[in-house]
Parts: C-alpha cells; sequence; structure tokens
C-alpha cells in the first residue's frame, strides 16, 4: 500500500508539474520580463540583469520572506494553469458544436461551396471511368482518386459546422449512421463497455491530445495578448503557439475520429449479439442498428 501510495503522489506531482505549474511559471516569467523591458526595449539584456539583481537585493538576508515568494509564485502559477485548463474545454466547444447563426453560417456556407465544386468533380470522374476505354482507365482512376483525396480534405460529408474538426466528428457519426443505421450518440456509451482496453486506451489518448492541444490554444492567445500589450517577442512566441495548438488539434481530432469509427467497425456486432440481436450476415445491417438505436433511446 505504500509503494502504491508513493507511486501514485509521484505521478500527481508530475501532472501537476507538467500541466500546470511549468506552463504558469514560464507565462508569469515571461509577464514580468515584458513589464521590465516593454516594446521599446525590448531585447535589452543589461536591463533585465540590473531588474533582477535588485530583486535579488531585496530579499538578501530574509529567507523566510524569499520562501514565501517563491511559495506565492507556484500558488500563482498553478492557479494560472488551472484557468487555462478550464479555459481549453470552451475552445474544445467552440471547435466541435454546430454553429448556425453570424459569422459560423457563413463559414458552413462557403465551405459547402468548396466541397460541393470538390464532390462534382469527383462524380465527373467516376461517371468518365465506367465509360472509359481500357487504355484511358488507369489515367481516369487517378484523377478520381486524386479528386476524392481533395474533397475528403476538406469533409468526409456535405460540411455542416463551421470548423474542419467539428465536421471530421460529425462526418464520423454521419458515415456510421449510413453504413450501419446507428445513432453513435446514443450507441456509443454502450459500445465504450464492449470495447478492449487496449482500444479505450488510444481512444483516451487522442482525446486527452485534443484537449492538450484547446489548452494550448488559450496559452498562446495569452502570450499573444502580452506581446501585443507590453513586449512584441511574446507576440511572436504566442503566434507560433496558436499555429501549433490549431495542428495539433486537427491532428488529434483525425485520430479520434478514424478510432472512434474503427471501434464501430470492429466492435458494433459484439454490441448488437450481447443485446440479443441476431446477425445474419456476421454485420450490423442498416435496419439491425436502426432497431438497436431505437432500443438504446429507450423512446426518448
Amino acid at each position: 500500500m505504500n509503494s502504491f501510495l508513493s507511486e501514485l503522489g509521484k505521478k500527481l506531482a508530475d501532472r501537476w508539474a507538467s500541466l500546470l505549474a511549468l506552463p504558469g511559471a514560464l507565462f508569469l516569467t515571461v509577464v514580468a520580463c515584458a513589464r521590465v523591458l516593454g516594446h521599446d526595449r525590448a531585447w535589452d539584456t543589461g536591463l533585465l540583469e540590473t531588474a533582477a539583481d535588485r530583486g535579488a537585493v531585496r530579499y538578501e538576508g530574509r529567507p523566510a520572506l524569499a520562501v514565501l515568494v517563491a511559495l506565492g509564485f507556484l500558488a500563482a502559477a498553478t492557479l494560472v494553469g488551472l484557468v487555462v485548463r478550464w479555459s481549453g474545454s470552451a475552445f474544445e466547444a467552440c471547435w466541435l458544436t454546430a454553429w448556425h447563426r453570424g459569422p459560423a453560417a457563413l463559414l458552413i456556407k462557403r465551405r459547402q461551396k468548396r466541397w460541393e465544386v470538390a464532390d462534382a468533380a469527383c462524380q465527373q470522374a467516376r461517371a468518365e471511368r465506367r465509360t472509359a476505354q481500357a487504355d484511358r482507365r488507369a489515367e481516369v482512376t487517378q484523377r478520381m482518386d486524386r479528386n476524392t483525396q481533395a474533397r475528403n480534405r476538406l469533409a468526409l460529408a456535405s460540411p455542416e459546422r463551421a470548423t474542419w474538426m467539428g465536421d471530421r466528428m460529425h462526418g464520423c457519426a454521419l458515415r456510421v449512421h449510413n453504413q450501419y443505421g446507428l445513432d453513435l450518440d446514443s450507441v456509443w456509451s454502450r459500445l465504450w463497455i464492449t470495447l478492449p482496453d487496449a482500444v479505450r486506451s488510444d481512444i483516451r489518448a487522442a482525446r486527452t491530445d485534443y484537449s492538450n492541444a484547446c489548452a494550448l490554444t488559450v496559452w498562446g492567445a495569452l502570450y499573444v495578448l502580452t506581446g501585443a500589450v507590453w513586449w512584441y517577442p511574446a507576440l511572436m512566441g504566442g503566434s507560433f503557439l496558436l499555429f501549433l495548438a490549431w495542428w495539433r488539434a486537427r491532428r488529434a481530432i483525425a485520430t479520434l475520429a478514424d478510432l472512434v469509427e474503427a471501434a464501430v467497425d470492429v466492435h458494433s456486432a459484439e454490441l448488437a449479439t450481447s443485446l440479443g440481436f441476431t446477425l445474419p450476415q456476421s454485420w450490423v445491417t442498416p435496419d439491425i442498428g436502426a432497431a438497436l438505436s431505437e432500443r438504446l433511446r429507450k423512446g426518448t
């Protein structure tokens, strides 16, 4: 028991340091440097050294006060880290929620038009492939594949969300419904119970990566704000963090959607069988999926 508690305490300490204290301490340090240097003397290391020396002299011979200040600094850094983690959940919702008003509606219409043009090119290439002569079939097939990839980079189905990430998750649910007749929102919690631990661990990891990317977005916004107000080098660093957060969030959502869809592909039959459904074709047909979803909704 002692070894277990010791290991648990070590893991909690590591998570506290990596997720809250260290990022918060770095941000507070940048803010302090920004207040000392400002825009006019952004790279004046001499001024920074002078300010550090003044601070060291202030606490010389006063170790108790220095310890209290250090503890207060860590507490402030942890508080900033907590606020950022909580704020990150707002970005999670913003990127995935179905917004259909104001600027979001304009973005959806723009994305729909682009997708429709790309989809029309795919359909035209498919039609040409069906009537192409044997000597041109390989060329037409390659063009069809390129058009399909270009369309799928926009969205796997007609866009209904303002962001690519929102459409990626929505497209996952839509593809599952079209293939199996399953309502993913109703089925997922039951399917989760049947999944092997390794699959659940992979899905949790992708979900955690997305949450971390959203938190990184908040850090980037704070650095951009600091740079705009006090110290322009922070503006450059914050801009890079925002780009990195956006890239990581897209990658995490793509992985998460793939894993969720794969879990349905591989384990939906197991779920249906465990609930008493007979699968004549060894997989969930749209009729069986619709009946399964209706049962799990329980009339709601």
